[in-house]
């Protein structure tokens, strides 16, 4: 619960980049997290157990799912701007930065 209020919160002061972001498998980060390029820089984050697994909602994700790409979302927190997929319609855009 705590996790998705993080989310919520992160989601809420989010601002827009153009495309998504880039995974770099880097030991930067520590503790299995990965490098994630954003437009603001580097962040570290953790790759999410059921990324890129087929998905028509959310629900079915650890993360979320993305519309574009009818995936998981391949890391937690995602950063970027994307379009999450509920009960198989695309949502409203959000950005994380």
């Amino acid at each position: 619960m705590r996790i998705g209020f993080v989310l919520l919160a992160l989601l809420a002061l989010a601002g827009c980049q153009d495309g998504g972001p880039s995974v770099l498998e880097t030991t930067s980060c520590g503790g299995g997290a990965v490098t994630v390029q954003t437009a603001t820089g580097s962040q570290c984050a953790m790759r999410s157990g059921d990324a890129g697994k087929a998905c028509t909602s959310s629900s079915q994700c650890e993360t979320f799912c993305l519309a574009d790409s009818r995936s998981c979302a391949p890391t937690k927190p995602y950063f970027g701007c994307f379009i999450p997929l509920e009960n198989g319609k695309p949502g409203p855009e959000v950005c994380v930065k």
